[in-house]
């Protein structure tokens, strides 16, 4: 019997080196471009989908939780909105 193959929906992956990651994101901080027009100028591909600031990430530009905020931040902040807002109703 022969096996039937079926072509992948998928794009395959890309790969970048360290060398060309470093690339992207000095063209990133010259900040002549936005990051969808820098992306498409390496990749032709119109939008990143954050691949430039995982590659930040990677390589030490930016931390990793820098920008994160722990879940517990905003539940606290909607329960003293929820509060602050019954008590000017009444």
């Amino acid at each position: 019997m022969e096996e039937k193959r079926f072509k992948s929906k998928q794009r395959p992956s890309r790969y970048f080196s360290v060398k060309q990651k470093h690339e992207i994101i000095r063209a990133y901080q010259e900040g002549g471009k936005s990051k969808p027009q820098i992306w498409q100028e390496f990749t032709g591909e119109p939008a990143d989908k954050g691949q430039i600031l995982k590659f930040m990430r990677q390589l030490g530009y930016i931390g990793e939780g820098s920008t994160k905020k722990p879940l517990t931040f905003y539940m606290e902040d909607k329960k003293a909105k929820k509060v602050s807002t019954g008590e000017l109703n009444v």
